[in-house]
C-alpha cells in the first residue's frame, strides 16, 4: 500500500486508527492524523514509507523509535498511543498536540521573547532529563523543528504554552553503538586526533551533506546524511557529534539545547555556513558565540546560560541538566524582577523621561488648568499665553512633588532636622 489514505471518500483504517488526513512526510516516512476507535482521541500516526520497508536497518531504526517511545510518560514528550504493522509497513502513533513547532516562530528571522524562549528551554530540559536519567537515551536531533508547542487555547506563544519533544528516531542509548548497527564506521573513519585529521573527517562528512531551503531560500532546516540516515541537524550539532563521535553524552543534546534557545532569542543560529559542511567546521572550530552581540536587550544571566552550552568541550559545558535548569530559571528570575522593578518606577516616578512617564488623569488636568488660569476671563490671554501658564504651573506641581516638605506631607519619611 503506497498510501493509506484511499482515493475514495471512505475513510481507511489501520488496525484501530481511522486516517483523517495527511499532516505531512519525514525522511523515513509520512505522518496522518488519525482518530482512535474506542478512545476517540486524535492521534498522530507516523508510517514508515514503502520505499524503507524492505530496507532491514530502517527498519530497525523505526522499531527502535517505537521502544524508546513506548517507554516515556513525560509531560514535555509526546506520549506514546500505539504501534503495529500494516502491508508490511511499521507505524507508529503518538499524541497529536495541536499547535506549531518552535520552527514557525522563528521562520523569516523573526525572534521570541526572552522570557518565553527560556521558558521553552526549561521545558524542553526537564524533557530531556527524564530521558537522559530514566531511560538512559540521548536524543541526538534536538532543534527548532523538533519540539511541538501546545498553544492551550491562545492563537500566539504565551507563558501557559506547554512544550512537546518529538522525534527520538536518532535516539540513541548510552551503551549502545549506532556506528556498528548502520556500519557508518565505514564512511566517517577517525584518521588522526590532530586538527588537520579532524578537518578531513568533517569534509568527507560534507560530501554526503545536502541542504533543505525554506520558501524564503534560508537553508534553516540543512541535515547531516551518512550512508543514508539522516544523523543530525548541522545547525544545532554538537562538536562531538559533527566530529563523528562515537559515543555521546547529554552534553550534546544540551549543546544542541543551547544552539536552539540561541536561535530562539537572536532570530539566526549561532553558526551559518553557506553550506552544511562549513557550517559543521564552524561548531568544531569557531567559538561560541555571545547571543547579546545579536541582541542587545538580552540581559547578561541568559547569554551566559547560552554560552555555557556552547561550550566546545563537554566538560566545560553544564554539569547536570539540573545544574542548566537552575541558571535558566535563575536567568528567569533577573528578568522577571529587572522588569517588574522598571514597570513600579514607571508608575511611581513622576516626570517625563522614557521610562518614567507617569499618566495623569484628564479630570486632574482640568483641575490643573483652571488653577493655572486663575480668574483670567475667556478672551483676556492668547493661546500661547494660556499655554505657557499651564506648563509653568505643571512644572512647579513638579517641584513641589520632590521636596521635603511634600515627601512629608505624603505620608513619607520626614527629612532628619538639623541640630
Amino acid at each position: 500500500m503506497s498510501d493509506p489514505v484511499s482515493s475514495d471518500a471512505r475513510p481507511t483504517v489501520i488496525d484501530n486508527f481511522t486516517i483523517l488526513r495527511r499532516l505531512g512526510a519525514g525522511a523515513m516516512g509520512e505522518v496522518f492524523l488519525a482518530e482512535e476507535s474506542i478512545t476517540r482521541r486524535t492521534v498522530a500516526v507516523k508510517q514508515m514509507s514503502e520505499r524503507y520497508a524492505n530496507d532491514p536497518n530502517a527498519v530497525k531504526r523505526f522499531e527502535r523509535e517505537i521502544q524508546v517511545i513506548a517507554q516515556f510518560e513525560h509531560p514535555h514528550i509526546a506520549g506514546y498511543a500505539g504501534h503495529g504493522k500494516t502491508n508490511g509497513r511499521p507505524y507508529l502513533a503518538v499524541e497529536y498536540v495541536i499547535g506549531p513547532t518552535l520552527a514557525d516562530f522563528i521562520r523569516g528571522g523573526r525572534r521570541v521573547p526572552e522570557d518565553l524562549a527560556l521558558i521553552m528551554a526549561i521545558q524542553i530540559a526537564e524533557g530531556l532529563h527524564y530521558a537522559h536519567t530514566k531511560r538512559g537515551l540521548i536524543h541526538r536531533d534536538i532543534k527548532p523543528g523538533n519540539v511541538l508547542v501546545d498553544l492551550r487555547g491562545h492563537t500566539q506563544l504565551t507563558e501557559d504554552a506547554i512544550a512537546k519533544i518529538i522525534d527520538f528516531g536518532l535516539s540513541q542509548a548510552r551503551a549502545q553503538k549506532d556506528f556498528d548497527d548502520f556500519g557508518l564506521g565505514q564512511i566517517v573513519q577517525s584518521q588522526s586526533d590532530t586538527e588537520d585529521g579532524a578537518r578531513a573527517q568533517l569534509i568527507d562528512a560534507g560530501a554526503l551533506a545536502s541542504e533543505v531551503k525554506t520558501e524564503e531560500g534560508a537553508p534553516v532546516d540543512a541535515r547531516l546524511t551518512m550512508a543514508g540516515q539522516v544523523m543530525g541537524t548541522p545547525y544545532y550539532m554538537s562538536p562531538e557529534q559533527v566530529s563523528a563521535a562515537r559515543q555521546l553524552t547529554f552534553h550534546s543534546d544540551l549543546y544542541s539545547l543551547g544552539a536552539t534557545l540561541f536561535h530562539l532569542l537572536t532570530g539566526r543560529p549561532p553558526f551559518v555556513g553557506r553550506t552544511a559542511s562549513l557550517t559543521i567546521i564552524a561548531h568544531l572550530n569557531e567559538p561560541a558565540p555571545d547571543p547579546c552581540r545579536y541582541l542587545r536587550s538580552l540581559r547578561p544571566t541568559t547569554g551566559a546560560l547560552v554560552q555555557k552550552a556552547l561550550q566546545k568541550a563537554p566538560n566545560q559545558r553544564h554539569l547536570s541538566w539540573d545544574q542548566f535548569i537552575h541558571q535558566a530559571k535563575g536567568a528567569l528570575a533577573v528578568l522577571r524582577s529587572t522588569r517588574s522593578g522598571a514597570e513600579r518606577q514607571q508608575q511611581q516616578t513622576p516626570g517625563t523621561g522614557t521610562g518614567t512617564r507617569r499618566i495623569i488623569p484628564l479630570a486632574e488636568v482640568d483641575r490643573s488648568v483652571t488653577e493655572a488660569l486663575g480668574d483670567s476671563k475667556p478672551g483676556q490671554l492668547t493661546g500661547s499665553e494660556a499655554l505657557q501658564a499651564v506648563t509653568t504651573h505643571f512644572i512647579r506641581r513638579l517641584k513641589d512633588a520632590k521636596s521635603p516638605s511634600s515627601i512629608q506631607r505624603d505620608g513619607g519619611t520626614p527629612p532628619p532636622r538639623k541640630p
